[in-house]
């Protein structure tokens, strides 16, 4: 051998010597391990290299979770570890929120409710019983003064302001609205007069024009400067234009035609003031040229555009300007109808000039 293998046989000698356990009976060459400080760790062994299981554990990875039997399962439970007192498990948490929740509903208005108020001692609530129904007894025992109070005489001023107060401060007036309802107007009542030898007329104020087929005249009142014109109707004398309406033609044409062919007049304006009913009370007679039993005229009044030259014709002998006040002497067959319906048609032509600004 050589001098080199010699040195690593002793070498490996000298290793196998350390590196053997001592018995009970002989001493150990290593020196005693030191203690370990106080770190709060656990002390660990230094001869167990194995790491074992906890003894408080329970294997349940070789059975699934739905197949342990209830008593099992409750054991497992009361050998789980517990948490430390500072930390709250979630369901504990959960659980104190709910009962929170429930113990203290909100209030109205959004205000919390507080401890202290929430529930007071029956006594207590005796006591402010007693206590209320006392006061009502002294105040039911206890004399009624009179109050003797100066009441001031009451002033002819209104308490609000006036309209010049609020115009000085920029503010429009307020109207002031009266409580009362109001009430429909009642309709005109107009006489009747007899038209003819069997047949009566009435007058209804309204500005609805009847059916057409049963319309079968008009006739209206002309105004010119403030003035009734006034036609010389044949076997009548003078009288309002009037006439039986063409056929195609509407009450509003026929009228404006007959002021042409009778007073020799154009109309700038013209408008509706009422119905005339004619009943007709005699037998029908033979070709009837007008609704029968029952027929119905238009009555207008009228302004005057042009007057035009007339010296007479067939349906009128001339024209004459009269005044409203001479107007019952002039017309040839003056009653109370006829007043009624032309002081009726004469205000309204007055309120109509006005509108216009004529």
């Amino acid at each position: 051998m050589t001098a080199s293998n010699e040195k690593t046989l002793e070498i490996r000698s000298k290793s196998r010597e350390t590196q053997k356990i001592p018995t009970e009976k002989g001493k150990s060459a290593f020196p005693p391990p030191r203690t370990p400080k106080k770190s709060g760790l656990k002390k660990v062994s230094a001869s167990s290299r194995t790491v074992s299981p906890p003894k408080n554990r329970t294997e349940t990875t070789t059975r699934p979770l739905l197949k342990q039997d209830s008593s099992k399962a409750g054991s497992v439970k009361k050998q789980s570890h517990p948490l430390p007192k500072s930390v709250k498990s979630p369901v504990a948490v959960l659980a104190v929120s709910q009962t929170k929740t429930k113990e203290k509903p909100a209030l109205k208005g959004g205000t919390k409710s507080h401890p202290k108020t929430e529930a007071k001692p029956a006594a207590q609530i005796h006591e402010r019983n007693q206590k209320k129904q006392k006061k009502l007894e002294l105040a039911v025992s206890a004399p009624v003064k009179e109050r003797t109070q100066s009441k001031k005489p009451p002033s002819d001023k209104p308490q609000g302001r006036s309209s010049l107060q609020t115009a000085k401060k920029g503010k429009a007036p307020v109207k002031l609205t009266s409580t009362k309802k109001k009430t429909s107007r009642a309709p005109l009542e107009f006489p009747t007069t007899r038209w003819g030898t069997d047949s009566i007329i009435s007058f209804e104020a309204t500005e609805h024009s009847p059916p057409l087929e049963l319309t079968s005249i008009v006739g209206g009142f002309i105004f010119h400067e403030g003035k009734l014109v006034l036609a010389n109707i044949p076997g009548r004398g003078w009288e309002i234009v009037g006439g039986r309406i063409d056929i195609g033609e509407s009450p509003e044409d026929t009228f404006r035609r007959e002021a042409m062919n009778q007073v020799g007049v154009t109309l700038s304006h013209i408008k509706m003031i009422g119905v005339v009913r004619i009943e007709h009370r005699g037998p029908e007679p033979p070709n009837c040229p007008y609704p029968y039993p029952i027929g119905y005229g238009v009555q207008f009044i009228g302004i005057v555009d042009r007057m035009h030259p007339f010296s007479g014709n067939e349906d009128s002998l001339g024209r004459s300007l009269i005044s409203p006040e001479g107007f019952k002497e002039h017309y040839y067959d003056w009653n109370e109808y006829y007043e009624a319906v032309f002081n009726y048609a004469y205000s309204v032509y007055l309120k109509w000039r006005k509108k216009l600004k004529l």
